[in-house]
């Protein structure tokens, strides 16, 4: 009975995965959906088909979604793949990244050199996960990032919480772009440390008004 179970359930999915190359989208994203749902690890690479290269921007979501709820490494994987190939908007793949269990994944395309055009991104999903274990990932970004992952990284260091982000969050008051300055001073006023408030009063005169 227990074999023929299994049997049926790999019916449906051998069924979910044709799906997924049908002639119309809706039947294209339920088929993703569904493998998702009851396919195996090796499975999701025909949802991951769908997710960058479906000409359906739906279904393309709905692929991206489902792989946020299954919630496990491999789904990480293949949505930090979509980030880097721009499968959908960043802010959308953002989204569906920024949980605990997508934290190994993105650390690890962070290291990669052609994570290069998606590294904002990556900086900001980190921060929305909630996971402190990865503000010593986005420290480093706060000396040696870009302008854009400079500032992404103070405001992912604010979400995050942690006492021990401070210190970076001050020497970025000293930051040359503006832009970051304000976000370091929006991150220390969310943590709330009194640390911070001799450098924040001093920042009241600073040149650009934004800060």
């Amino acid at each position: 009975g227990l074999v023929g179970s299994e049997m049926c359930i790999r019916d449906r999915v051998d069924v979910a995965i044709a799906d997924t190359t049908h002639r119309h989208a809706e039947h294209r994203a339920l088929g993703a959906e569904l493998v998702v749902l009851i396919g195996r690890d090796d499975d999701l690479t025909h949802v991951a088909r769908v997710l960058h290269e479906d000409p359906d921007r739906q279904a393309r979501r709905v692929a991206a979604r489902a792989l946020s709820r299954r919630g496990d490494d491999t789904s990480a994987r293949h949505l930090v793949d979509g980030l880097m190939r721009a499968s959908l908007p960043g802010d959308r793949l953002v989204e569906q990244l920024s949980y605990p269990f997508a934290v190994p994944a993105m650390i690890e395309a962070l290291t990669r050199p052609e994570s290069v055009d998606s590294r904002g991104d990556l900086i900001a999903a980190l921060g929305l996960s909630g996971e402190q274990s990865a503000m010593f990932v986005v420290a480093r970004f706060v000396r040696d990032g870009d302008d854009d992952e400079r500032l992404r990284a103070c405001r992912a260091l604010g979400r995050l919480g942690c006492a021990q982000a401070v210190p970076l969050l001050l020497f970025a008051m000293g930051d040359p772009s503006h832009t970051v300055r304000a976000m370091a001073a929006r991150s220390l006023g969310e943590l709330g440390d009194r640390r911070a408030a001799p450098v924040l009063e001093v920042s009241l005169r600073d040149t650009d008004w934004w800060v």
